[in-house]
């Protein structure tokens, strides 16, 4: 192997290897901020059908989704936070006789800043 080739490999794994570095300290800061977000129990209290997006082949589409509002409380104050339901379909109407009835929701949210939140149903 020629040194030229030698000094490519030793800067190929040079660089892998701080990429994974960058990598690991990225997953644990990832991590530990996610700890320090909280959560509780929320309630739906509406629903809204909007577009969720539109295509534009051989004319337009618009494709619907629907979400819920979800109130939550934290220390004596009350937020609210949309929810994706999951559910699309090609009209207001196909949309809204799919949704189910929700079972549970539940709020993520930062403790220091409770009005950021992020709410999931099931």
């Amino acid at each position: 192997m020629s040194r030229r080739n030698s000094n490519w490999t030793r800067l190929a794994k040079a660089a892998v290897t701080g990429v994974l570095v960058l990598g690991l300290i990225y997953l644990y800061h990832r991590g530990e901020q996610k700890k320090s977000w909280q959560a509780v129990q929320g309630s739906v209290g509406g629903k809204r059908i909007s577009p969720a997006y539109a295509t534009q082949v051989m004319g337009s589409h618009l494709v619907w989704k629907a979400e819920y509002r979800v109130g939550y409380e934290v220390a004596g104050h009350e937020y609210s936070a949309w929810a994706d339901s999951g559910v699309r379909g090609d009209s207001e109407t196909d949309v809204q006789l799919r949704l189910t009835k929700v079972r549970s929701c539940w709020v993520r949210y930062k403790p220091e800043q409770p009005e950021i939140s992020v709410a999931s149903c099931q």
